[in-house]
């Protein structure tokens, strides 16, 4: 599941303009300064992305725009390397990245993102999203030479062969409080330890109303090998996190930090379907108190959820 976080943050990196947007600048309609007008053509090759001022793990950011209006975007910090693609275009002075996170040969994150051009020359192009100010610094091709195993597991090689066939299936029916969510993003069902403790923890990120919202349950058990058809698990569901990643509806679930607690978990959760790579949860009138400071929510679940095994 953290991985999937990880991922996720990339896109929030990139799309912070939702939290901010109503306070950022009027100047849409201003010339850019600088060298060139804002054009296509001008795009073409390969950048480095950096948002100014920042200094977390996701500074660091590859992007190659190709004539046919197609891009590839490499973020590649610490040990992992993260590979989405899509389309790009320029209109005014704004361009817009329609395009999808992804981790092998598995988008996970479809996403479409507009910014705001401040100027643009031949070798450096400012933007902004909001109050958030971005670069592009142009690089050589070859910058990117060294990640063509990672890009071409996602992305397919010279002959659009990809990598080997391992897409998710993931799906949900499941209502949250009756309302059903918009949009599943990943899952997954993995093995955990530390310090002698072992736990099956399931996770899931999805649209809800407005917000991106990330759940986790998890269950005692050493091996996902222990879960059978038709076992019911509310006598050992733990909830470890429900909280939103992005969005405005915090008075709904409550933005990541601070230290929630759940309390009175009643109602059903089996285990409705296994397969080799998944896990599919049935959950019938699921439900908890979230308490956070001086707030209590409570939450009813309903339907199904289908989960990746990693």
């Amino acid at each position: 599941m953290k991985k999937y976080l990880k991922l996720l943050m990339l896109a929030i990196f990139a799309s912070m303009s939702f939290a901010f947007v109503a306070c950022g600048n009027d100047d849409d309609d201003d010339e850019p300064s600088g060298g060139n007008n804002t054009t296509g053509n001008g795009f073409v090759g390969t950048w480095s992305m950096n948002m100014i001022g920042h200094s977390g793990e996701y500074k660091n950011n590859y992007i190659r725009f190709y004539d046919d209006s197609s891009f590839i975007l490499v973020n590649a910090n610490e040990d992992e390397v993260m590979v989405s693609n899509g389309t790009w275009s320029v209109s005014g002075n704004t361009f817009t990245l329609d395009y999808a996170i992804a981790q092998n040969e598995r988008p996970i994150i479809p996403y479409v993102i507009t910014y705001n051009i401040k100027s643009q020359n031949s070798s450096k192009i400012e933007f902004y999203l909001g109050n958030l100010n971005f670069t592009f610094t142009k690089v050589s091709d070859s910058v990117m030479n060294k990640y063509q195993e990672e890009i071409e597991d996602v992305l397919g090689d010279d002959n659009g062969n990809s990598g080997d066939d391992n897409s998710s299936i993931t799906s949900s029916t499941l209502k949250i409080n009756g309302t059903e969510i918009s949009r599943l993003l990943s899952t997954s069902c993995e093995e955990n330890h530390f310090a002698g403790e072992y736990w099956v923890a399931f996770g899931s990120n999805f649209y809800y109303i407005n917000d991106m919202v990330s759940f986790e349950i998890d269950v005692p058990f050493k091996s996902i090998s222990q879960l059978k058809e038709g076992q019911e698990l509310i006598d050992y569901i733990n909830i470890s996190g429900f909280f939103v990643l992005l969005g405005q509806n915090d008075s709904n679930i409550g933005f990541a930090g601070g230290s929630p607690r759940f309390h009175d978990i009643d109602g059903s959760v089996k285990v409705q379907k296994l397969t080799s790579s998944t896990v599919t949860l049935k959950f019938s009138n699921f439900s908890f108190t979230k308490e956070r400071g001086n707030e209590e929510i409570e939450y009813k679940f309903n339907g199904s959820m289908t989960y990746d095994i990693n």
